[in-house]
């Protein structure tokens, strides 16, 4: 009789000592998974920053060999290293004037088409187009793009370029580069004739986040 009124009180306490024990292993799971992924996250991060480091070290060494050899300036350069990609532009006389912005807008195309003036319009391949382009049978370009080297037509009131959100004046004896990791652009013209010939003026509409912008008289 005695034996059998104990069995209940001896199988409770040991159901309270599993739960327990069940409780104090969820914990430290809990706090080992959360140290794994502080220190995974803190590792990541590290990778990249590294990352980002050997691939500015490759721009800045491609840049300065680009200017030692003789290379043509301007000039807009992508290159890779491991998975990282750089872009990197030269400008005689050019100065950042906006950097880590975002850009949204169109710029009327100068049909100046001397070497400091040419419009360029550059996609992450290396593929360029270029003011040679613009002919009356061009159909345009809409899709992604890293650069675009462009001297307006016209001032500011010509043109339709928003800077984080606020106009952004353009002067025609400046021409300007616009640089992007990708940036989405539309080259088009304003007056395409019944037959499909572009007789109108050329446009340039950029769309795009983490830009930036350098100027050169």
């Amino acid at each position: 009789m005695n034996k059998s009124r104990q069995s209940p009180s001896r199988n409770g306490m040991a159901l309270v000592t599993v739960l327990l024990l069940t409780a104090i292993l969820s914990i430290l799971l809990v706090a080992l998974t959360r140290g794994s992924s502080t220190h995974l996250l803190v590792a990541s991060s590290q990778r990249d920053f590294e990352k980002a480091l050997y691939v500015t070290e490759a721009a800045v060494e491609r840049a300065a060999a680009h200017i030692v050899g003789g290379g043509a300036v301007p000039a807009s350069l992508t290159g890779t290293v491991g998975d990282g990609v750089y872009i990197f532009t030269v400008i005689q006389g050019g100065q950042v004037a906006m950097g880590s912005c975002s850009i949204g807008g169109a710029i009327n195309i100068n049909p100046n088409s001397s070497p400091d003036n040419e419009f360029q319009l550059k996609m992450a391949d290396g593929t360029i187009i270029d003011r040679d382009d613009l002919v009356q049978d061009y159909g345009g370009y809409n899709g992604p793009a890293v650069m675009v080297h462009v001297k307006p037509k016209g001032n500011g009131n010509q043109n339709d370029l928003l800077v984080n959100g606020e106009s952004y004046p353009l002067e025609n004896k400046t021409t300007y580069q616009i640089l992007a990791p990708t940036m989405a652009v539309n080259l088009y013209n304003d007056n395409v004739n019944p037959q499909g010939k572009a007789v109108g003026q050329w446009w340039i509409a950029v769309g795009a986040t983490g830009a930036t912008i350098v100027e050169a008289m």
